[in-house]
């Protein structure tokens, strides 16, 4: 066995002044070494040839000079921890025949008996960036250089002026690093990790989860590795042997949430874990390069940047254990104030219908929620004598929708169940292309027992939101502008009844509010009576003249930010599982 030198304060000390003078002792090696007392101080120089070996310092003279001995100390597999987080390191430095791992115990001195921060207190950590060491910029300052506090000084730099990310105050109720999205990019300016096994933790509050890279090794090729959100999820990759082994989270990421990312990469698997909760993994296959990389944050190379602001980057060199894991998540988790468990999305609440409008012509179109009001077809000919011209189906936004023609067949879709829409407050979303501004005064898009009616103005193409009152001679309600909405162009429109008032959104934004005062009256209508819901019609036969799909109705109005998700970045959003 082998005994170290226990290491007292005034040693330490001599420790630090001998830092100061590495250029001028030629036989000091520039490389990480160990050092006494602090965790940032101590770690492996994976540099040098043989990755078992330690840089230790030696005094001959009971501490008043140092110097790096010639030969290392070569304990095989050995690796420094330190179990309590207190003063006492332990090196191991073999295991018995059974196995059980043999030790070396030595009293380091920490300055001021420090407690080492937690990711430092974790083996293995190759580089610790957090928004704290930018505390001497001004907001709205661009960062050059975010420092690396891993000890390895690998810090992320860049020097491009247009591609620097901005230091930002207090935008999120806290310091954060500021990526626009477009070209902001920070690369380390040496390699870090061997991402073959390896754990990334990163805190972010993402603007965007369409598809933006948080943190790659500057491409998708062997040895390479990649975490990204992807179509509202979490995306972890390890490239192997040409195989991507790509894996997506289960957990629907929100657009201006902060939360924890993290990936595990083990020697047979990967994991990916969401603000604490597990998000899935799955075996990787290939073999590791066993190539050295560069990290690049913000982006896996060019392209695909994150947008939205970073708090913290760690990026550890193995995998970690279960607990510690949870050592480090729980210091980012509370360090950073990050909501747990991540919220989930509340489209479930108070859903009334779900029309996809995905069947076939002269069929019935099924409700994908539990309410059960499927849609049967009509038309305005059929209900005053005429012959029964079916609705069509064409390519739609989300697979097929409900295509309605060109306004000469008056067609419609409605359900005879009873409804209690018009009793509280309700939202409709849908996405429309209609294909004719002319023709008639007013094209229906939804209507309810003809009482609450939204429709397209043909000689304006503006959009309608209006209702009947008890205290009103007419309807009243909100109207777009005529420049809000386009011919032949899938738009994606949400109404909203919120206690007296009513709002129009379009393709996310708010472009329409109007209050009204009195109570909704339902009552019959052209053709339709008060439970009556219809699409693609209004009740005195005036048709949509172009195509519908996704329609969705809630019991409540829905706010801004869940109509913001509903629109997805203009993909859209099924949501009959949430």
């Amino acid at each position: 066995m082998v005994t170290l030198l226990k290491i007292d304060r005034r040693t330490w000390l001599a420790l630090q002044a001998q830092k100061h003078r590495r250029a001028r002792q030629h036989r000091l090696l520039p490389a990480p070494v160990l050092r006494a007392a602090y965790p940032s101080l101590l770690r492996w120089d994976w540099d040098l040839p043989n990755p078992h070996k330690w840089n230790v310092w030696t005094s001959l003279d009971n501490g008043a000079s140092w110097f790096l001995t010639e030969d290392y100390w070569m304990y095989g597999d050995a690796r420094q921890f330190a179990p309590d987080g207190g003063g006492e390191l332990y090196f191991i430095v073999g295991v018995n025949t059974a196995g059980v791992e043999i030790t070396e115990r030595s009293n380091w001195i920490r300055p001021d008996d420090a407690i080492p921060p937690v990711p430092q207190s974790v083996i293995g950590l190759q580089l610790w960036a957090r928004v704290e060491s930018l505390a001497p910029l001004a907001d709205g300052d661009p960062v050059a250089t975010w420092p690396d506090e891993s000890g390895h000084e690998t810090h992320l730099a860049q020097s491009d002026p247009v591609a620097k990310p901005v230091y930002r105050l207090n935008r999120i109720g806290q310091p954060s690093v500021y990526f626009d999205g477009v070209d902001d990019v920070l690369t380390s300016v040496a390699s870090v990790f061997k991402p073959d096994e390896h754990t990334i933790f990163v805190v972010a509050r993402p603007d965007s989860v369409a598809e933006n890279d948080l943190l790659g090794t500057g491409g998708t090729s062997d040895g390479d590795t990649l975490l990204m959100l992807y179509t509202n999820r979490l995306r972890g990759h390890a490239f192997r042997e040409g195989d991507p082994n790509v894996i997506d989270g289960d957990t629907w990421l929100h657009a201006g949430d902060l939360a924890l990312f993290e990936q595990s990469v083990s020697a047979g698997g990967i994991a990916l874990t969401v603000s604490g909760i597990g998000d899935g993994s799955m075996g990787v296959a290939g073999n590791g390069a066993n190539t050295r990389k560069w990290v690049t944050l913000g982006s896996r190379d060019t392209g695909s940047n994150f947008n939205g602001h970073m708090l913290a980057v760690l990026v550890y060199d193995r995998e970690l254990t279960g607990s510690e894991a949870n050592t480090v998540r729980q210091y980012l988790l509370d360090t950073y104030a990050v909501p747990t468990p991540y919220p989930p999305l509340t489209f479930q609440t108070d859903l009334a219908g779900y029309w996809k409008l995905d069947e076939a012509m002269d069929s019935t179109r099924y409700d994908s929620s539990a309410a059960g009001w499927n849609l049967d077809e009509w038309s305005f000919q059929e209900a005053t004598g005429g012959g029964h011209v079916p609705v069509g189906q064409s390519s739609g936004f989300m697979n097929y929708a409900a295509d309605f023609g060109d306004g000469s067949g008056g067609k419609g879709l409605a359900s005879f169940l009873p409804n209690f829409l018009l009793d509280g407050d309700f939202t409709f979303s849908c996405w429309f292309n209609y294909n004719s501004t002319s023709g008639f005064d007013g094209q229906g898009m939804i209507s309810v027992g003809g009482t609450a009616q939204i429709g397209i103005r043909a000689y304006d193409g503006a959009l309608n939101f209006v209702i009947y009152t008890d205290n009103q001679a007419g309807y009243s309600g909100a109207q777009t502008p005529d420049y809000s909405i386009s011919e032949n162009t899938w738009t994606h429109a949400v109404f909203v009844k919120d206690g007296n008032s009513l709002r129009i959104y379009i393709n996310g934004y708010e472009q329409a509010y109007a209050d009204f005062t009195g109570n909704i009256v339902p009552t019959a209508a052209g053709f339709f009576s008060a439970s009556d819901l219809i699409l693609g019609i209004n009740p005195w036969g005036y048709p949509l003249i172009g195509l519908l799909d996704e329609v969705g109705c809630w019991q409540r109005a829905l706010s801004g930010w869940e109509v913001d998700q509903l629109y997805n970045y203009g993909n859209g959003l099924p949501f009959e599982n949430f």
